[in-house]
């Protein structure tokens, strides 16, 4: 999977599950130092709460520590 820190919300990402379908951030969750720790996005065209998936960091970018 691609790295989303550097997509902005309101941006669109395709196939992210390896599913073929487009999705939109939503929303960003960052650290109290600004670190993107998690990503939620939702299905193109469908508004519902249920339907946003939130990945975490951990899917789609490598852990290090200092």
């Amino acid at each position: 999977m691609e790295d989303l820190s550097s997509y902005e919300v309101g941006d669109t990402v395709h196939d992210i599950r390896g599913d073929g379908d487009e999705y939109e951030i939503v929303e960003k969750e960052l650290s109290s130092v600004g670190k993107v720790n998690a990503v939620v996005v939702k299905p193109v065209g469908e508004d519902g709460a249920e339907t946003r998936i939130r990945i975490p960091q951990s899917k789609w970018s490598d852990t290090w520590t200092a």
